[in-house]
């Protein structure tokens, strides 16, 4: 089962939770400092949240951008192969006029 990542929300709601459980008279409404600041170290967790994501997709070649696909592609011994043209023959049958996608 895939580790459950939170949203934005969740982790600035969590933060202004814990904050009013360590201390009750705090202020966490929309217009309060702590708000600001819990809004901008959600957004800084959001963003290491994104980071590990792509890092995971990057560790499986079915998934890893370009760049590291080359990568696992090395390890193995592989290169990639030049282009070249295609070449042979195509026998289609059907209705003259008719258009081949």
């Amino acid at each position: 089962m895939p580790y459950p990542v939170l949203t934005f929300e969740q982790i600035r709601s969590n933060l202004l939770r814990d904050l009013k459980n360590y201390r009750p008279d705090a202020d966490v409404s929309p217009d309060s400092d702590f708000y600001v600041r819990a809004t901008s170290v959600a957004s800084s967790v959001e963003g290491l949240y994104q980071h590990q994501a792509w890092m995971v997709r990057q560790i499986f070649p079915d998934t890893a951008d370009q760049e590291y696909l080359y990568m696992h592609a090395a390890v193995r011994g592989l290169a990639v192969k030049r282009a070249v043209p295609a070449r042979g023959y195509l026998r289609i049958s059907g209705q003259p006029g008719t258009l081949i996608p």
